[in-house]
């Protein structure tokens, strides 16, 4: 099984979360619900960084699609 993280932090007005590993079908709602708890804390500027994750399914596009949908909806 290869891992799969989502480390967060701040830059500037920026929150940046960091992927790594596998985005499937597995791990795919893990960064869903990140995205969703930063967005409810009001941030509304957010980067995800993706240059370590090596594989990303249709449900890894669909989460990234919604995360955009999300801030654009919140004016980020």
């Amino acid at each position: 099984m290869v891992a799969f993280y989502v480390t967060g932090g701040e830059q500037g007005e920026w929150t940046v979360l960091s992927v790594s590993g596998e985005l499937d079908l597995v791990t795919s709602p893990a960064l869903r619900q990140r995205v969703h708890d930063a967005v409810a804390e009001g941030r509304h500027s957010l980067v995800l960084d993706l240059s370590e994750v090596f594989f990303c399914d249709s449900s890894g596009v669909g989460v990234l699609i919604a995360a955009r949908r999300l801030i654009r909806s919140c004016q980020g």
